[in-house]
């Protein structure tokens, strides 16, 4: 047990060390997001934490089949080849779909997650992850 004493003569960084790693795992939802046919930022990881998805969903809301293309962007990077982890994935009409391939994956401070797809409005994405802050390995 740390003394409220002790406690004052620590950093914030040593605090977070001493306290149960489910204090340093913070649930965060992401909002459901109404993709276009140009890139969309469909969540932006925080600047002091590491942000590990737990799940993306895909809902196609139409009647006709579409296609969705994610991009996992460094901090002050762009949508690119380079950096699409899924592209044209093919949704069938009326489905929602899991995309369960990303589960687990981390974006570091700063990155970001965009997606767009093959019609206005067609698809929705949305998703829920992890934020880690402090030394949680």
């Amino acid at each position: 047990m740390i003394t409220a004493a002790q406690s004052l003569l620590q950093t914030g960084r040593q605090r977070q060390e001493l306290e149960n790693r489910t204090q340093l795992r913070i649930p965060k939802p992401l909002g459901v997001t109404q993709l276009q046919t140009t890139v969309t930022t469909i969540y932006t990881a925080g600047d002091a934490a590491d942000f590990e998805i737990g799940g993306l969903i895909a809902s196609n809301v139409t009647g006709g089949a579409s296609t969705i293309t994610i991009y996992f962007v460094p901090p002050a990077g762009t949508a690119g080849t380079a950096n699409a982890v899924a592209v044209a994935v093919a949704l069938a009409a009326n489905s929602v779909t899991r995309l369960s391939q990303f589960d687990g994956m981390i974006l570091r401070p700063g990155a970001f997650i965009q997606a767009l797809c093959g019609a206005n409005d067609a698809v929705n994405l949305t998703g829920w992850g992890y934020d880690y802050q402090g030394a949680y390995a």
